[in-house]
């Protein structure tokens, strides 16, 4: 609760009503009247912005585009999502008990605050989340038909609401699995073999006028030595415990914790493929650890033209959650007291001194950001000069105001009272 206190109070107090960077892009949807649809199947860089983008626009029209419930929302889908978590651990592992503080610990981490206040997107992180929890969740239904079912619902939701498209990759080696265990019992193989082919057909779907996009300005792929991308991807895990840089200690503890991923997340897989019981738990850890890795090496691949400081992408930090709620699950399965209670207290006590507290940097980054953004507002309320605020603030709220037309939108705002016009 003090927690979550905690991060609402500071996306109400730091949070801006005014639309800031990939905003102003991706909204190009609302801007046009799109439909329902077409904000769920809208592209913003390589993925689809999905359920997420539904959600935050209809928001939107309550709030007459206030940029703050967006920051709130993000909040508020965290908090949900950290429910489920918890919902999920009881079915799958009994009772609550005191090592789950470790769940409001890593969902509430503060170094994913500057996200949710300097350019929220919704879709970008929260709901993924959020989906993925609801998907695991959903393994664990006795209910063959509820189970496949909400399944493959959630699924097509995550393969088209930010990077839970990897999702949609992993549910069909799930379904791989369920259908080849059910070869040799009376039709044991065919719900789960119709379910594999719908998940295939979904994720098909996905890419129907699909664009290859750009990943912050960089190609795809930004050819590197292969060790140079393991080390973007261990720094991206450093990230969460807010250690910058790559020096010593950020490399030590982001490949200690890339490593455990992948060991957690090849042990799973290994004991779903040979049916060693708890397949709903083993699921889930499969489930949780691959999203992480496959989004930290995506990213690995698609940024590594900005160089290894851009891996401490504060919008990078949601999907780390996941992988480190698995490591956590998989802790709880092992055998020996003694080794489960040290690899638990291990876990909890590095979230607590590494993650949990908000640092000085982190304070003045959302400090900083707030003042820039307020200050840019005031001074376009007063003057409406895009130009001139710009030169004027030493800050700009899009780089580059003519390729997404900026002048025409914050007209477009004006003529109906929306985000910075509405009064706050």
């Amino acid at each position: 609760m003090v927690l979550g206190g905690r991060m609402f109070h500071i996306l109400s107090k730091y949070s801006t009503n005014i639309f800031f960077g990939d905003e102003w892009d991706f909204r190009t949807a609302q801007f046009q009247g799109a439909s329902l649809w077409r904000m769920f199947t809208w592209q913003h860089g390589p993925p689809r912005l999905g359920i997420g983008f539904v959600v935050d626009a209809l928001l939107s029209d309550l709030t007459r585009w206030d940029s703050r419930a967006t920051s709130l929302l993000e909040g508020a889908v965290m908090v949900a999502a950290l429910c489920c978590a918890l919902w999920l651990k009881r079915r799958l592992f009994g009772r609550i008990t005191l090592s789950d503080v470790l769940f409001p610990l890593l969902f509430f981490v503060p170094v994913q605050f500057l996200a949710f206040t300097v350019t929220p997107i919704v879709a970008h992180g929260p709901f993924p989340v959020l989906l993925t929890v609801l998907f695991c969740l959903a393994w664990t239904l006795a209910n063959i038909w509820w189970r496949y079912s909400l399944v493959l619902l959630i699924n097509f939701l995550l393969i088209y609401t930010g990077f839970g498209i990897f999702v949609g990759f992993i549910t069909p080696l799930l379904l791989g699995v369920a259908l080849f265990r059910g070869i040799g019992k009376p039709r044991g193989w065919l719900l789960p073999g119709v379910a594999l082919i719908i998940s295939l057909l979904s994720l098909a779907s996905f890419f129907v006028g699909y664009q290859v996009g750009m990943a912050s300005g960089c190609l795809i792929f930004a050819p590197a030595p292969l060790l140079r991308y393991v080390w973007y991807a261990a720094l991206i895990f450093a990230t969460l415990f807010q250690l910058n840089g790559h020096s010593l200690l950020p490399s030590l503890v982001g490949f200690s914790a890339l490593l455990l991923n992948l060991w957690v997340c090849g042990t799973s897989g290994y004991r779903l493929l040979r049916d060693r019981g708890k397949a709903p738990q083993n699921i889930a850890i499969f489930t949780f650890t691959c999203l992480s890795l496959l989004f930290t090496i995506s990213a690995a691949a698609g940024r590594m033209c900005g160089g290894l400081d851009s891996a401490h992408a504060n919008r990078y930090m949601p999907y780390l959650i996941p992988g480190l709620t698995g490591v956590y699950m998989f802790l709880l399965l092992v055998r020996r007291p003694l080794l489960r209670q040290v690899g638990l207290a291990v876990l909890v006590f590095g979230l607590l001194l590494g993650a949990t507290p908000l640092r000085k940097n982190v304070k003045r980054s959302l400090v900083g950001w707030h003042h820039a953004k307020q200050n840019w507002k005031q001074c376009y309320l007063k003057f409406e000069n895009v130009d001139y605020c710009d030169s004027r603030m030493h800050f700009k709220v899009h780089p580059s105001p003519a390729g997404t037309h900026l002048d025409e939108k914050l007209q477009f705002l004006k003529a109906r009272r929306l985000n910075l016009y509405n009064g706050d």
